[in-house]
């Protein structure tokens, strides 16, 4: 979480469905197997609810 408003981004406007896209995308493209892609889903939608609940 903290890596999320560490990010200059942070404080912008909430990012397009296809930006949203992109970012999970980008993040599970990374993952070496099942758990690391739920792990890795699961951060980036818990950043984007901080994000949201932040704003």
């Amino acid at each position: 979480m903290l890596d999320a408003v560490l990010d200059p981004g942070f404080f912008g406007a909430v990012p397009s469905p296809t930006k949203l896209k992109e970012i999970v995308a980008s993040a599970l493209s990374l993952a070496t197997d099942y758990q690391d892609a739920l792990d890795r889903a699961r951060i980036v939608g818990a950043s984007r609810v901080f994000s949201s609940a932040s704003g």
